[in-house]
């Protein structure tokens, strides 16, 4: 690494940053030729983890990134209260309401550490309920119909006075209720990110929120009420 100083006297801040995304911010000072430079003040960048103290709702998720650390990364939870997935830092919160806290460290055993409070989705001003919406067999994957179905419900949540929407996804009582409450919330951030993309809008928007098999509305002993159960609610917040 060469540097050319300047005609001009002055301060100079150059950062280097290797293959593996560690940074060091080094500061030149180019003196004006009477006078030595001042030292060279090197500083390294240490682990972030983003975000800090995050709130979550219960059956939701929130995503995690980190910088300046060295990967691959290792995230533990001070107990068992949801789940975090070492190779992309994804939080997906329990079906009750509680505190956790998170640890990340890398590789060169730098840490940070932040809280995740979960908290039940709010009272809204009002509910939505699609139940038929569809989805392909054990998958997240919409229907045709059930994406006609969810255009026909834009005009109501183009509404500007909108502030957030969340996205709530059920499921029928087939299957494990660990593995449904998964399925629920994959199959709701669906909706969500379909409703993010024709919305324009960001992220924290529109959340998504699985509640797996755990509020069914009708019968899981018949085909048609398995029907019913598999079904995805918007809950609207207005601005004040």
């Amino acid at each position: 690494l060469e540097y050319r100083a300047p005609a001009e006297p002055g301060i100079v801040d150059l950062v280097v940053e290797d293959a593996a995304g560690q940074k060091v911010f080094v500061a030149i000072e180019v003196g004006d030729g009477n006078a030595p430079p001042a030292p060279v003040a090197i500083e390294e960048e240490g682990l972030q983890l983003n975000p800090l103290a995050p709130e979550v709702y219960v059956g939701g998720q929130v995503q995690f990134t980190a910088t300046g650390g060295k990967p691959p990364y290792t995230a533990r939870l001070s107990k068992k209260f949801g789940s975090i997935s070492n190779r992309d830092l994804l939080y997906a919160a329990p079906m009750k309401p509680g505190d956790v806290l998170l640890t990340v460290t890398d590789a060169l055993g730098d840490r940070q550490e932040t809280s995740i409070r979960v908290v039940p989705v709010p009272k809204a001003q009002k509910e939505i309920i699609l139940d038929n919406m569809e989805f392909v067999f054990n998958s997240n994957k919409l229907t045709g119909p059930s994406e006609k179905l969810l255009e026909r419900n834009l005009r109501e949540l183009s509404d500007v006075n909108i502030q957030r929407i969340v996205v709530i996804g059920h499921t029928d009582s087939i299957g494990s209720d660990e593995y449904n409450q998964k399925l629920s919330l994959r199959r709701a951030e669906t909706v969500a990110r379909e409703l993010r993309r024709r919305l324009r809008v960001d992220a924290n928007v529109v959340q998504a929120v699985g509640e797996g098999e755990s509020r069914p509305i009708a019968t899981n002993n018949t085909d048609q009420g398995r029907q019913r159960n598999r079904r995805v609610e918007l809950r609207l917040y207005y601005k004040k």
